[in-house]
């Protein structure tokens, strides 16, 4: 009998304290949120999809920028760098020429020069018509039209005569003015759509 009074005594004092141990865990991952526990499971379910996306949109960003740059190096760098072998023979020509145009470059800029106080004034009367008298009417306009007029009348001279009075020769626009350079070679369209992707699942 007192054998099983000793157990009893125990049974009840380890059924206590397992008891207080719970109540104690319980009440205190209520109050300060501790663990991870089932909600916390259900967070991290909820952010594994997103993840998932995230990484397969910046493996899809660096896949796309590393095929753009083979594009670049593979189809856009030999145009350019035959773009920049025109452009450098054009102007190694252009500058081994100056003896022989510098005659029709200083005709050229004493000409602007004579020109610059008529367009000042031009200007001038335009902001006077504009802003003062509150007239749409440009000076400026009507000047350009006369020049554009004058070489029409030049182009046809050049047609039936074979002569420009509003230009220089052929010979020498082609000597001292013109290259055949062609146009600047397309840049391939960078893929901002799938960096904008990666951008905007980030920031979600």
């Amino acid at each position: 009998m007192d054998l099983f009074q000793e157990y009893k005594t125990h049974f009840i004092l380890i059924t206590i304290i397992v008891l207080n141990v719970f109540i104690g865990e319980y009440n205190r991952c209520e109050s300060i949120k501790e663990g991870m526990g089932l909600g916390g499971i259900f967070k991290m379910l909820k952010i594994i999809p997103k993840l998932v996306i995230c990484l397969g949109s910046f493996g899809l960003m660096i896949l796309m920028i590393i095929l753009w740059m083979i594009q670049c190096a593979v189809m856009w760098l030999p145009l350019f760098l035959l773009w920049g072998l025109q452009f450098v023979i054009c102007a190694i020509t252009k500058f081994l020429n100056i003896p022989n145009c510098f005659l029709w470059y200083v005709m050229e800029i004493a000409g602007k020069l004579f020109y610059l106080p008529f367009f000042w004034t031009f200007q001038l009367l335009d902001i006077i018509v504009k802003y003062l008298l509150r007239l749409d009417f440009s000076i400026l306009k009507i000047v350009d039209k006369i020049w554009w007029f004058l070489d029409d009348i030049s182009h046809i001279f050049y047609d039936n005569g074979g002569f420009h009075f509003m230009h220089y020769s052929d010979e020498v626009i082609k000597r001292c003015y013109t290259c055949k350079i062609g146009k600047f070679p397309k840049i391939p369209k960078f893929p901002m759509k799938f960096v904008t992707a990666f951008t905007k699942c980030v920031g979600k």
